[in-house]
């Protein structure tokens, strides 16, 4: 179990994150709230997966940043802002290299909003580490919030079940196979004005 330790250095992002995405080649998440500042944060020196054939799936809420905008809808024909240059390069390139998709959930018919919180990371060798609790994918989340998550390890005896169940669960939602959530491809929930910009 990862905690916030206020009045320690070493934050979330450094205590757990980073570190965790630096092993993994593949890296599913699920959150209710997404800023690319966030993951380009953590992914900062992660070689693994930017260089080699890693791949991010996200799973996001409908509330999505206006600053993170410009990013998941280029425009050919406009530069990216100096700011989107600078700080979400690397989730540009992710993007334009087909290494990142996301795509948002909400929920359906009757539900309230989608507000689920999961990882799981996959290394070269299969091992498989997933992570659950209350951390969005958000700066505020990894590095200011009091949080609180619970790991599971495959490999670890009496956790194997937990992983195979996150790992269903995720793929159901991917698929829009789940029938409390429905799930849209980021070009079509900008179409059907499913995303709510803040």
């Amino acid at each position: 179990t990862y905690e916030s330790r206020f009045g320690e250095e070493e934050k979330l992002i450094d205590r757990f994150y980073r570190p965790m995405l630096s092993e993994v080649q593949w890296y599913d998440r699920i959150a209710g709230y997404l800023s690319l500042q966030s993951l380009a944060n953590a992914l900062e020196g992660v070689d693994e997966l930017l260089e080699g054939e890693g791949k991010i799936r996200v799973i996001a809420g409908s509330e999505l940043y206006e600053s993170d905008k410009d990013v998941l809808f280029p425009d050919e024909d406009d530069p990216l802002p100096p700011r989107v240059k600078s700080q979400l390069a690397i989730i540009a390139t992710l993007l334009e290299q087909d290494k990142l998709e996301i795509k948002v959930a909400t929920t359906a018919e009757g539900g309230g909003i989608f507000h689920a919180k999961l990882g799981i990371g996959i290394d070269s060798n299969r091992n498989k580490i997933t992570f659950e609790g209350s951390v969005n994918e958000t700066v505020s989340a990894w590095e200011r919030n009091f949080e609180r998550f619970k790991v599971h390890r495959h490999w670890k005896g009496g956790e194997g079940k937990y992983v195979h169940e996150d790992i269903e669960t995720f793929e159901a939602i991917w698929e829009d196979n789940h029938g409390s959530v429905d799930v849209h491809p980021l070009p079509e929930a900008e179409k059907e004005g499913l995303i709510e910009w803040k």
